[in-house]
């Protein structure tokens, strides 16, 4: 059997390449600890410099997301027979205990990957990420920034590999 042109080195070579693109993107874009450093600076994803979700709501979601996840249940509280919560987001004063780092300045979620439903739903510039940074003094993002933030460590990524 013949093996197609696409599918000799070359194109394994180019797409070995490319993902090592998107791991340094990650990293750089979405805060990913791969072995690479993190920096926060002002262009860097708006959640890296933010994290005032994490610190103003209940995070609260059906029980068995957790073990579906494989949530620690170091990381949860018991809600009620249903639901838990992300440990410290029911408090008077909420911070999840997955929140890392100083709200507003720079800030990381400790179980990102493993993150419930109601944190993958917070998106940035939204109605309850403009509610959080609401109660933390800090001012709304601006979607063009967002989307600024985002795409141009990926414009940069792309232009420094050619």
């Amino acid at each position: 059997m013949r093996i197609p042109r696409m599918f000799s080195t070359p194109y394994c070579q180019c797409t070995a390449n490319f993902r090592q693109v998107l791991t340094r993107l990650t990293v750089t874009a979405f805060g990913v600890q791969t072995g690479l450093a993190m920096t926060h600076t002002p262009d860097a994803h708006p959640c890296l410099n933010c994290g005032a979700c994490c610190a103003a709501f209940r995070v609260s979601f059906y029980w068995a997301e957790a073990s579906m996840r494989s949530l620690p249940d170091a990381m949860t509280e018991k809600v009620n027979d249903w639901h838990l919560c992300m440990a410290g987001s029911w408090a008077r004063q909420p911070r999840c205990v997955a929140l890392e780092g100083e709200v507003g300045k720079a800030t990381r979620c400790s179980v990102y990957d493993a993150r419930p439903s109601p944190c993958r739903e917070v998106q940035p510039g939204d109605s309850q990420c403009t509610a959080a940074r609401n109660k933390h003094q800090l001012p709304p993002l601006i979607l063009s920034q967002v989307a600024r933030s985002i795409f141009q460590p990926l414009a940069e990524a792309v232009r420094s590999n050619e």
